[in-house]
């Protein structure tokens, strides 16, 4: 439950196909380019506040193509780990406020054995491999535009359930539903985003349409009523497909210690069987029940009167669905599943 629907289901839908319409939003500005040209009275009023002794706040109202150029015209370089520069680092670098210190003598400088310490060669090869991490071609997640979630939405107004069925809220990627459940994750991946990001997407496998696919191919398999050496194989390749295609689709994205863990569950199958009978759904319903419980600060005689009534309660549906249960509990079956 936590590993499936709290771990990867939300990760999927919330880090990988970014169902949000704020964060959306500040992605996309983010990733926006500044499409402008750089302007050459832009750059020499660029250059005039820079020789005026300005305050690093004012250097950042400049715009980002004018401090590269400054930068380069200083001849400066910035050391981030392969990332672009912000505004502020390249003001601070421009009017030398924390990049430069003050002189040493070499009196005071501590004599070092260089042989004791890591080489330059080695230093540089470990800057080589994580800037080429850093730099590869790739996205971190694929953003759903304003447009596409409100398609999304649409079709989850259209979708007909049980009554007893709990779906993903119907405003789904607005920041009003707040956070969602384990079982309307489960929901989610089981029928209501798979079917949708079909119909959005289409059958393009470039898209993280067909990685949604095979993480519910995968949870199909491995929530079954029933279990086998088959299911736990099947549920063995659809997710390690699963994750070869996030790599490949999303190749700066950072696995996490749940796709790690998703990887024994099979082994839990065979030992357990069937998920549905160790999964902790029945455990987070019993708190919410306690949680919504008054106690009263009564410590003592009020946990055995819980654990009685919720036995009671527990004997009368199972009564309940017993083909011989007696007339009275079947006029009386609507307000008993209440309790």
């Amino acid at each position: 439950m936590h590993n499936l629907f709290l771990g990867l289901v939300q990760h999927h839908f919330m880090d990988l196909i970014i169902i949000d319409k704020q964060a959306g939003r500040a992605i996309r500005a983010i990733r926006k380019p500044d499409k402008r040209p750089l302007d050459a009275s832009e750059l020499d009023r660029g250059r005039t506040l820079l020789r005026s002794n300005p305050t690093v706040s004012a250097m950042t109202r400049l715009r980002l193509p004018v401090l590269e150029a400054l930068i380069q015209e200083a001849g400066l370089v910035l050391s981030s780990a392969g990332k672009r520069s912000t505004k502020t680092q390249m003001a601070e670098a421009l009017l030398g406020e924390p990049t430069h210190c003050a002189p040493m003598n070499d009196g005071d400088r501590m004599q070092v054995d260089d042989d004791a310490f890591i080489t330059e060669e080695l230093v540089k090869q470990c800057v080589a491999q994580v800037e080429g991490k850093t730099n590869q071609k790739g996205i971190s997640g694929e953003v759903l535009t304003d447009a596409e979630i409100d398609q999304i939405q649409t079709e989850l107004r259209s979708i007909e359930r049980p009554s007893w069925h709990h779906g993903p809220p119907k405003n789904l990627g607005e920041a009003e539903h707040g956070k969602l459940k384990a079982e309307q994750w489960r929901s989610a991946i089981e029928f209501d985003l798979p079917v949708t990001l079909a119909k959005l997407w289409g059958t393009d496998h470039t898209k993280p349409a067909h990685s949604t696919m095979l993480l519910a191919m995968a949870i199909r398999w491995g929530t079954s009523h029933v279990t086998s050496t088959h299911h736990t194989q099947q549920y063995l390749i659809y997710m390690k497909a699963y994750l070869e295609c996030i790599r490949d689709v999303f190749p700066s994205h950072s696995f996490h210690p749940n796709h790690h863990s998703c990887l024994h569950l099979h082994e839990f199958l065979l030992r357990y069987g069937p998920m549905h009978g160790w999964w902790m759904f029945p455990f987070e319903r019993i708190i919410g029940a306690l949680q919504k419980t008054n106690t009263n600060y009564k410590i003592g005689e009020l946990e055995k009167t819980m654990l009685e009534t919720f036995c009671a309660a527990a004997r009368v549906k199972a009564m309940l669905q017993e083909p011989g249960a007696p007339d009275v509990f079947n006029k009386a079956a609507d307000i008993l599943q209440r309790c």
